[in-house]
């Protein structure tokens, strides 16, 4: 049977069942919908199955991005595991929800970024700058983050429980009462400041 001739037994077949047109027609404006808004781009940046261009970094697996320019790119859920973002530049970048467990940031400039509710579970941070970050809520545990600048940073939330905080810069960041620490750490006597609800 020629394809022609398929495509007319299949037409002819469910050409009283409006159904399929309908399912058809939802998936193609869906589609279009899904391309227009960009949420191809977020979905490509959280799941890497194919290499996708943020700035000078193309996210992948392995992400190798060492001393890349991300200045206020938009990261939000983006999977870093293991990345190596070395020395990039990721001021003000939107890294809501980002899974950067294990990613080596040593000297990486985070300066205002928004890391809130991200996984940076035994993340390498030595000597990067974290000034006036928000890691609201974000889970620090094992993470790195000797001779880092958390001045002004929002640790509100945050889990740093066996985070090495040796040489850590903490004067004017705010922590509450949900803030979990190292044991070794006296946040207030390190200049961090407890915000009351």
């Amino acid at each position: 049977m020629a394809d022609e001739e398929k495509f007319a037994h299949i037409w002819n077949r469910h050409k009283g069942n409006k159904t399929w047109l309908w399912a058809a027609a939802l998936a193609v404006v869906y589609s279009i919908l899904f391309v227009a808004s960009g949420s191809w781009r977020a979905f490509l940046v959280a799941n890497p199955i194919i290499p996708v261009r943020v700035g000078d970094c193309v996210i992948q697996r392995p992400t190798v991005c060492h001393d890349a320019n991300l200045e206020q790119a938009q990261l939000v859920r983006a999977n870093l595991r293991e990345a190596n973002l070395r020395g990039a530049d990721l001021r003000a970048a939107d890294l809501r929800r980002a899974n950067l467990r294990g990613a080596d940031l040593r000297a990486a400039n985070l300066r205002k970024a928004n890391l809130s509710g991200g996984d940076l579970r035994a993340a390498d941070l030595r000597k990067a700058n974290l000034r006036g970050a928000d890691l609201k809520g974000a889970d620090l545990r094992k993470a790195n983050l000797s001779e880092a600048n958390l001045s002004e940073a929002d640790l509100t939330g945050a889990d740093l429980h066996k985070a090495n905080l040796r040489g850590a810069w903490l004067r004017g960041a705010k922590y509450d009462k949900e803030t979990e620490w190292p044991e070794d750490l006296d946040p207030k006597a390190a200049g961090a400041v407890l915000v009351e609800d």
